[in-house]
């Protein structure tokens, strides 16, 4: 890629509170997402897309790994970030208490963080994304939603609103795929 990817303030704060993680260990993972993030267009101003797969086992720090990418995602531009959580609640709910656990979405850095589970028209989220992207502080929008047509279809329709698509203009978004072995 022709762009530099930063570690930044978002992804710092992330790696100073894994203190369950080793030097060694935080090295590797901020070396690996850094490469996976290398492979994304760059978020600012291009119309482009690009697709990746990064394979983990299981129990191998896939969430962490995709955690990781988010911060450094934001950290370079992304201003949304949507997770494909698969296709049972209890894996979207799964997914969505982790990011907002790790990201402490609910508490210090919660300026830095707007998290929307399977958001919907119906529910205005269009409006309270819209909202969200004007905030002066620029809060990175977190979407999660079941990979199942239905959900997929109304994310769409939320992103052809005037309101989101108007705001986010021609910033980039991360769409990471968690249960990417199940069809979509």
């Amino acid at each position: 890629q022709s762009f530099l990817i930063s570690q930044g303030v978002r992804t710092s704060d992330l790696l100073s509170r894994l203190s369950k993680l080793d030097s060694d260990e935080k090295f590797n993972l901020i070396s690996e997402t850094t490469r996976i993030r290398a492979n994304c267009v760059n978020p600012v101003d291009t119309v482009d897309n690009t697709t990746g797969i990064a394979i983990g086992y299981v129990q191998s720090g896939k969430t962490l790994s995709f955690t990781t990418l988010t911060t450094l995602a934001i950290d370079n531009g992304f201003r949304i970030v949507v997770y494909f959580a698969g296709i049972k609640v209890n894996l979207l709910e799964q997914t969505t208490k982790r990011l907002k656990k790790d990201l402490l979405t609910e508490g210090e850095n919660s300026r830095f963080y707007k998290v929307y589970q399977s958001p919907s028209i119906a529910e205005n989220t269009h409006i309270k994304i819209q909202s969200a992207l004007k905030l002066n502080q620029r809060p990175t929008i977190l979407i999660t939603v079941l990979k199942h047509y239905k959900h997929i279809d109304e994310l769409n329709k939320i992103f052809k609103t005037p309101q989101v698509k108007d705001e986010l203009g021609n910033n980039g978004v991360l769409i990471i795929d968690d249960e990417a072995d199940q069809a979509s």
